[in-house]
C-alpha cells in the first residue's frame, strides 16, 4: 500500500511570502516608541553657545557625546551633527538643521513621518502597508544619503 501525500504547495508558499514580507505588530509598535523618543528628543534638548547639547530647561546638564568614532578615535562618522540638525529641525531653523547636517532635515521629516504611519500600521495590521521593497529602497537611499554626505565632508565639498 503506497500513501500519497499531497500538498498544496502553491498555498503553503504563498502564506510564507506574505508572512515574510509583512512585519510583526511588534515591530511597528517599536518603531513608533523610537520615532517618538526621537522626535522628544528634539523638541527636549537645545544646543547651549558653545555648540554643545544640553536640555533645554536645564542648560547646565550636557549630553555626553553620542558619537563613539569621535569620541574614540576623534574623526566623524556618517551620522555625526544628526542630533542638532534634529534640535535645529524642531525648533524650525532649517538654516542650522541643513548646516548641521546636509540630510538630517530630511531624516527629521521621515523621523516625523513615521509616528501617523506606524500608527495606521498598527491599527490595520496585519493588513500590509507599504511593500518591503519600498520600504528597503528607503532605507538603502537613506544610507547612501549619510555615506555619500559623509565622503563629500571628508572631501571637503
Amino acid at each position: 500500500m503506497i500513501f500519497k501525500v499531497s500538498t498544496n504547495r502553491s498555498f503553503a508558499s504563498d502564506v510564507g511570502s506574505r508572512e515574510e514580507k509583512s512585519l510583526s505588530k511588534k515591530t511597528h509598535v517599536e518603531m513608533f516608541v523610537v520615532s517618538l523618543c526621537i522626535s522628544l528628543a528634539a523638541c527636549l534638548l537645545t544646543i547651549n553657545t558653545t555648540g554643545e547639547v544640553c536640555l533645554r530647561l536645564y542648560k547646565a546638564w550636557v549630553v555626553p557625546g553620542l558619537c563613539m568614532s569621535y569620541e574614540l578615535f576623534g574623526f566623524e562618522c556618517p551620522a555625526c551633527g544628526l542630533t542638532r540638525s534634529f534640535i535645529s529641525f524642531a525648533r524650525m531653523d532649517f538654516a542650522k538643521a541643513f548646516a548641521f547636517h546636509r540630510v538630517g532635515p530630511f531624516f527629521a521629516i521621515l523621523v516625523l513621518l513615521q509616528l501617523p504611519y506606524r500608527l495606521w500600521c498598527i491599527k490595520h495590521w496585519p493588513r500590509r502597508s507599504l511593500p518591503r521593497r519600498v520600504t528597503r529602497s528607503i532605507g538603502y537611499g537613506l544610507l547612501f544619503a549619510l555615506i555619500t554626505n559623509w565622503l563629500l565632508g571628508q572631501l571637503g565639498i
